[in-house]
């Protein structure tokens, strides 16, 4: 007879709570995911002329001597300041 009755009692909270799932299970899955974002990017660009400028710059020149690169190292980095003079940089 305990047995019956706790077979049905458990029966009854099954069939009651089978309704319930259904609803239960969506809010729990909808409370899993996560929140919605807004990502966002952006870039921009403004071309002025520059006010002061630091220019570093170098040449290597490989010679036979060490007064001929010397000698070449200098011409060649006067040209490069040459270069730059013409552009209004130096």
């Amino acid at each position: 007879m305990f047995r019956t009755a706790l077979s049905t009692g458990l029966a009854a909270c099954f069939i009651l709570a089978v309704p319930l799932a259904g609803p239960l299970a969506a809010q729990m899955q909808h409370q899993m995911q996560p929140p919605p974002t807004l990502s966002l990017s952006a870039t921009a660009q403004i071309n002025i002329a520059p006010e002061y400028a630091t220019v570093r710059s170098g040449v290597v020149v490989m010679a036979d001597t060490a007064q001929e690169a010397v000698s070449r190292n200098g011409a060649m980095m006067s040209a490069v300041f040459s270069a730059l003079r013409r552009r209004d940089i130096a």
